[in-house]
């Protein structure tokens, strides 16, 4: 048929014609102050419709979950969940509108095990908002089940509590008991004590925010929210805030992503290790039993023992004694069984030691340790269940890495040093850091007047090779002064008499004047106004009415230095964590001054190389007259290693 010109548009096919989508607004008084559920698709687009109209100040979030596989009951009785068979069951959301007078919620409940397409929310999560909730760290671990990427911002009450409070709620290790089950008891009521005031009703306690633990989740994400505005407000006025928004927030996210990716652990070389430590607790037990400890696993054994050789002063402690291989290798001089001893508890406590067992290993293969964020007094990570920074070096190579990828490490080389240097801003120390080989530097300039001419002027490597044990009392003198180390210690460690150590500690110390007043004034300025502080605005506050005594010194000069350490250490753990996506790399340990990563063994040199600039270049930033060093250690990428030695557990038994 044919149509008149013109009115064949009329009838042309439309689906490629475009059509404006059309946003009704919506009326948020149906919805505030209420809590509303979800339960269908329908219901979750229209909760986000109204999620972008808002004009949002912040979110309030938890998520309820349970565990795929049954816990693992510890030692220690702490029960361990596997954090790869995590299933999120419900996802609370609070949406904050308002100003500085007045908040409005919304609260809305979505039902996971409802019919919805959660990742849905991801529009949502990417909205330039801050999202609220109390221990973000299982939070992010159910986004990341439902596959969802974490919010942009994220504000943890739980950990701002914490810093807020850094310092105060410390076990005091210099307390008597009256023997080691006084003892333990009094660390479990610690314990105890220091959970119940980190709670969220105690917390909202604190801010004026009723609370009950009746309360349904819909209100508890309420609660949360609440209490975003005061703690932010009590954070600046404190003088904390911009640390936490730089540093210990965007680690939260960091911190969880290291307990989600894991370990993948040999168990070949698991059982080599339980094997090889039940013959040596065999052998050096025998060898014990003939000097005249029957049963080393025994304290009043070891209490008779050392009493019958007329040593058992050496190991008093309080109304106690102590026999912990710190305490031992300080005195191996006195008797060979007491060396011997160190060995056996070294050898006992690996045996015992959870990262050895397969009850651990988690649904994915791999097992999760428990990163643990802002429990030290310092800032620094700490590790559980298990431990693995508590892993002798030697038998780290039971960590491996998965098919097609390697295994890496950068250090930070000195770094203690160079932080305390630019923190005390100690030219002559910060000069000293700069010419590479600081410990034969400062022996250089320390023992010049003993030296040959020859050596005096010559370069560091050839110094080194000359006087390795000057560079030795060197390194000694240093580390002594950044951990606060006695007269008496430092005597130990060199075998030299009291005198000599402190006449030793004198010189050295007048190597650095500026650093040497700092170390005097410092901790008056700290007790005088309660706190002393990172670099970055991290706070380690003094408990009330504290005694002023070498102690106290001794963390007001060390807090700085190691805490400003840590934070721009996790700094630089927050920046690897994101250019590591670009690489499919991942970070799976971040150990005192090292990050441990596992890439593709085709960018594992690229992985390590990026590594080590990021690490340079944040502290770069703050201190710029540092020449930043690292070591990198991609040798033997096959598994986790000290300096390369991917051997060193057959060495370790064959000893």
């Amino acid at each position: 048929m044919n149509l008149l010109q013109g009115i064949e548009q009329y009838f042309a096919p439309t689906k490629n014609k475009k059509v404006s989508t059309i946003v009704l607004p919506k009326s948020p008084n149906f919805t505030s102050g209420k809590t509303t559920q979800i339960n269908t698709q329908q219901g979750l687009c229209d909760f986000i419709d109204l999620a972008l109209q808002l004009p949002l100040s912040h979110v309030g979030i938890e998520c309820k979950h349970i565990y795929g596989t049954s816990h693992v009951t510890l030692p220690n009785d702490y029960d361990k969940y596997d954090i790869s068979a995590i299933q999120p069951t419900e996802l609370c959301l609070t949406l904050c509108t308002g100003d500085v007078t007045s908040v409005e919620q919304h609260t809305f409940i979505i039902n996971l095990a409802s019919d919805i397409e959660a990742r849905q929310l991801q529009t949502l999560f990417d909205l330039p908002v801050t999202f609220i909730s109390y221990d973000a760290n299982k939070l992010l671990h159910c986004l990341w089940a439902l596959e969802l990427k974490e919010p942009r911002h994220i504000w943890d009450i739980l950990i701002a509590e914490k810093a807020r409070y850094l310092g105060l709620h410390q076990f005091d290790k210099r307390q008597e008991f009256d023997g080691l089950v006084a003892k333990i008891e009094a660390k479990d009521s610690f314990a105890s004590e220091r959970g119940n005031f980190y709670s969220l009703k105690a917390t909202a306690a604190r801010y004026g925010v009723e609370f009950s633990l009746a309360e349904q989740s819909g209100t508890l994400c309420e609660k949360v929210a609440q209490l975003y505005m005061p703690q932010v407000q009590a954070t600046v006025m404190q003088g904390i805030h911009g640390h936490l928004i730089e540093v210990e927030m965007p680690w939260i996210v960091t911190n969880a992503a290291m307990e989600k990716n894991g370990l993948l652990v040999s168990r070949e070389q698991c059982e080599k290790i339980l094997i090889g430590t039940k013959e040596k607790l065999a052998q050096w037990q025998a060898e014990l039993e003939a000097y005249g400890l029957i049963n080393p696993n025994s304290h009043d054994e070891k209490i008779t023992f050392f009493n019958s050789l007329g040593l058992l002063h050496h190991f008093k402690e309080g109304n106690d004694y102590r026999f912990e291989r710190g305490i031992l290798s300080a005195n191996y001089d006195l008797h060979p069984a007491v060396k011997l001893l160190a060995k056996y508890s070294n050898m006992a406590s690996i045996s015992k030691d959870i990262t050895f067992q397969p009850g651990l290993v988690g649904a994915d293969g791999r097992i999760h340790p428990v990163h643990k964020h802002l429990d030290t007094v310092t800032g620094r990570q700490a590790t559980m269940a298990p431990n693995i920074f508590g892993l002798p070096a030697v038998l780290r190579p039971i960590v491996v890495a998965p098919e097609c990828y390697g295994i890496g490490e950068v250090d930070l080389a000195q770094i203690e040093v160079a932080i305390t240097a630019a923190v005390y801003n100690d030219a002559n120390l910060i000069e000293k850091y700069n010419a590479g080989d600081l410990y034969s530097a400062l022996a250089q300039e320390f023992y010049q007047g003993e030296l040959p001419e020859e050596h005096t002027h010559c370069s560091l490597v050839m110094f080194k090779e000359h006087h390795a044990d000057k560079r030795h009392v060197m390194k000694q003198c240093t580390l002594g002064l950044i951990y606060g180390i006695t007269a008496f210690g430092l005597a130990k460690k060199l075998k030299v008499s009291e005198f000599k150590a402190r006449q030793l500690m004198d010189e050295f110390l007048a190597m650095f004047p500026t650093l040497e007043k700092a170390m005097h004034t410092a901790p008056q300025y700290g007790a005088i106004r309660g706190y002393v502080s990172t670099a970055t605005g991290l706070q380690r506050q003094r408990t009330e009415n504290a005694e002023r005594n070498r102690s106290e010194k001794n963390w007001m000069i060390n807090m700085p230095v190691q805490g400003t350490a840590a934070a721009l250490f996790k700094m630089a753990g927050n920046r690897l964590h994101q250019l590591y996506k670009r690489y499919d790399a991942k970070l799976i340990v971040a150990l005192h001054d090292a990050f441990v990563f596992e890439a593709p063994l085709d960018k594992l040199d690229e992985v390590a190389a990026l590594t080590s600039q990021v690490m340079i270049q944040v502290i770069q930033e703050k201190y710029p007259q540092l020449n930043i060093r690292t070591d990198i250690n991609v040798t033997s990428p096959n598994c986790w290693n000290k300096d390369g030695n991917a051997a060193s557990i057959d060495g370790w038994l064959s000893r």
